[in-house]
């Protein structure tokens, strides 16, 4: 467990090089974390990043990514829908046999996927097919999210259904998560301490105040 601020992957998202690398604090963060399309530039400009480069979720254009798909904490059970594209052809919902394997291309752990629709083949398929890898069915496909900010998967179906590699990248930004155990604690502690010190010091001043400001309501009588 190295934390959620320390970056470990190679992969830099929306670069620029005219600026320090985010959270490059420890060593193993300046160890990693390498550039692709702005290697050797020294501003973003340079990078000569085009409109497509930007909407690309390939990881080789992780340098030129801008925006990626936003979803709020907790991010459960989110349906992924998959479609083959072909030229000059009608864009086809991805389904069976064209079974899938996912990677998380940042090497992240927290995160799971679910495919809720079963068959014979799928089933059997699993039990047989070795690859350290597992499969899942594209149809009926969820993924959950346990942790927060950038997540980057990679879907590639199975070889031996098509004659083509088939693969996609897909990249989701988990934001607004609850903060870590015991921040929490320690923000309501000290916030309640801090508005029982702020009372405490205006009673004192008011009482200061009144306690040295009082108006006599007697007077001396000198007696002759």
């Amino acid at each position: 467990m190295l934390g959620i601020n320390i970056p470990t992957t190679d992969n830099i998202y929306n670069a620029d090089p005219s600026k320090p690398k985010f959270r490059d604090f420890y060593k193993v963060s300046k160890e990693t974390g390498r550039y692709k399309q702005c290697a050797g530039k020294r501003s973003v400009e340079e990078c000569g990043c085009t409109e497509d480069m930007k909407l690309s979720s390939l990881v080789e254009y992780s340098d030129c990514r801008e925006r990626v798909y936003r979803v709020l904490y907790p991010a459960y059970d989110l349906n992924i829908s998959l479609w083959l594209r072909s030229k000059n052809e009608q864009d086809q919902i991805l389904y069976s046999p064209f079974f899938i394997t996912i990677t998380e291309l940042n090497n992240r752990t927290n995160w799971k996927a679910t495919s809720t629709k079963k068959n014979p083949s799928f089933s059997k398929l699993r039990n047989y097919y070795k690859n350290n890898l597992t499969i899942y069915n594209p149809d009926g496909l969820f993924i959950s999210l346990f942790g927060s900010e950038l997540y980057h998967f990679r879907v590639t179906v199975i070889p031996g259904v098509s004659l083509c590699d088939l693969f996609t990248e897909f990249q989701i930004y988990v934001d607004d998560p609850p903060m870590a155990y015991p921040l929490h604690y320690l923000i309501t502690m000290v916030t309640a301490i801090t508005l029982g010190a702020i009372v405490m010091v205006y009673f004192l001043f008011q009482h200061h105040h009144y306690a040295f400001n009082i108006t006599p309501c007697w007077k001396f009588i000198k007696v002759t």
